[in-house]
């Protein structure tokens, strides 16, 4: 499936556009702004501003026997403050009720033909006047605003990127929108939003609302972008007054820099489910772009895994650990047998895309009153061109970058805590947790290797595991642990780079191995 990029400045064959500036958040001496409606028109008219609209607190705008000057005034705009967090309305046919539950607020917004606006989430003391819990629960807003301009004067940020991020890699496509929010003298010009309209159009607000409902504009406190373009997978950005251009995918992973004016990037193998622009010009000026949605390719099958495991009951793999009397020496014949007899389970997931990895690793364990052990078995056709450089023992915590096995044991089922361990084709252990525990903990590993194969047996005593449990005689049949398992394979990676190899996860727990909500689980 080719990969294409879901483009909101799409624009119509043989039609011109034009880019409007305007402020969608400004307050008058209606509500608590200092100055008149019409001084406020006036000021951002001086600005330059193409489209301007008042959005007074719970009350409707009324432009009548105002001077729009040469602006395009935007109708039905309020903010809806009383009763919870602030809302924007902007273009409705009637006044949204403040309604303490805030989503029968933007039901009403929607159903009179309105844009709905978050306002302001990081404002205040806090930095959370709108958690984001609650951005995760209401549904139907169009956006919210990363930046809001009176907020450099007050407590709180004035920006709110962090949330707008991580809707953004939760799959909620919502535009970031910039934003005054003024009340008095010199909080004007701070932050805008230039919306792309037909030519023929641009005198019509119901034009101007339609760009900014669907994505077709972006926010700036100070950067003039020129041109966006998007030819299938290829994203080329030009802003003449841009001093440096990134790019951002899913959890805010930086995917391109450009120390310039202008930026190109082909997302056809970029691992990200979407990608933004950010722009910076001079001293705190920056624009950003709304996010182009990536289909196809790594995207999709990594949208479709989590669209899948989003639940968080999702199934979850389940290894089973062979219950023995006692567990023998690693080196021995006795455990050989009883390896056989352990029920095997596969790493089954290419963390990149969801798809199956093209070799083999397998899992077994084996569990006695005093011991835990795993058997991790690692298909390798290319043994010759592995990376390992820890030698065998204690090792350290940069070993996911050399060809290694990361374990993940969450002994409390909290699916909060967990211990780590790090394991090379070396046998070299590293081990760390948030608890302190580890510090207490036994563990022996031997490796082995073969012409197309290697494997790792690793040997653990139970009590530090649990050091809330007495022990003996240990942890009942069918007590459940927190468990994930993931292999780095670097042998088909770039020699010349660190670390740009496969990992392979057992369970899928999305980009982060430090997932412990998503872990699957180890039955005793």
């Amino acid at each position: 499936m080719p990969v294409t990029l879901q483009n909101p400045y799409v624009r119509r064959p043989n039609t011109s556009y034009r880019w409007l500036k305007g402020n969608l958040h400004a307050h008058s001496t209606r509500s608590d702004g200092t100055r008149s409606p019409q001084k406020v028109l006036d000021l951002y008219a001086a600005l330059g501003h193409d489209f301007a609209a008042l959005s007074d607190h719970d009350i409707l705008s009324d432009y009548t026997g105002l001077n729009p000057h040469h602006m395009i005034l935007l109708p039905g705009s309020n903010e809806v403050s009383s009763f919870g967090n602030h809302l924007l309305q902007i273009g409705s046919t009637a006044i949204a009720h403040p309604h303490e539950n805030r989503q029968r607020v933007i039901d009403d917004i929607l159903a009179t033909g309105g844009l709905a606006i978050i306002n302001h989430p990081n404002w205040e003391a806090h930095w959370n006047h709108c958690p984001y819990e609650l951005l995760q629960k209401l549904l139907g807003y169009h956006g919210l605003e990363i930046f809001n301009g009176v907020c450099l004067d007050l407590e709180g940020s004035a920006y709110a990127i962090d949330k707008w991020e991580r809707l953004l890699s939760e799959g909620r496509i919502v535009w970031g929108f910039a934003n005054d929010d003024s009340h008095r003298d010199n909080q004007e010009g701070r932050g805008w939003n230039v919306a792309q309209v037909p030519t023929h159009e641009s005198q019509n607000p119901a034009a101007i609302l339609a760009a900014l409902k669907s994505g077709n504009f972006y926010a700036s406190t100070g950067v003039t972008i020129d041109a966006i373009e998007v030819i299938g997978s290829t994203l080329h950005i030009t802003a003449k007054d841009a001093q440096e251009i990134e790019l951002y995918g899913d959890h805010a992973v930086r995917l391109a820099v450009s120390k310039s004016n202008e930026i190109t990037f082909d997302a056809a193998n970029a691992n990200a489910t979407y990608l933004r622009a950010q722009l910076y010009g001079q001293g705190s000026a920056m624009a950003w772009t709304q996010p182009f949605v990536i289909k196809g390719g790594i995207a999709e099958g990594r949208r479709l895994m989590e669209e899948k495991y989003a639940n968080f009951d999702a199934p979850r793999p389940t290894l089973i650990a062979h219950r023995v009397s006692s567990i023998p020496a690693l080196s021995s014949a006795e455990l050989e047998t009883l390896w056989q007899k352990a029920t095997e389970s596969l790493v089954a997931f290419n963390h990149r895309d969801g798809s199956p990895p093209p070799v083999k690793t397998a899992i077994r364990a084996l569990v006695s009153d005093q011991h835990l052990a795993f058997r991790i078995d690692c298909e390798e056709p290319l043994m010759h061109k592995m990376r390992v450089k820890t030698p065998p023992g204690p090792g350290n915590g940069a070993m996911w970058t050399e060809d290694s096995i990361e374990l993940f044991l969450d002994t409390e089922a909290s699916r909060k805590r967990y211990f780590k361990m790090l394991i090379n084709t070396n046998g070299a252990f590293h081990v760390t947790d948030l608890q302190g525990w580890s510090r207490n903990l036994k563990a022996q590993t031997i490796f082995a290797h073969t012409p197309t194969s290697w494997s790792i047996q690793l040997l653990l005593d139970l009590p530090p595991l649990l050091p809330n449990q007495p022990i003996p005689p240990g942890p009942p049949p069918g007590t459940r642990f927190g468990f994930h398992l993931s292999r780095t394979r670097l042998a088909e990676a770039d020699p010349n780079k660190k670390h740009d190899g496969q990992v392979f996860m057992w369970a899928w727990v999305g980009s982060s191995n430090h997932a412990p909500s998503r872990y699957g689980w180890l039955q005793l």
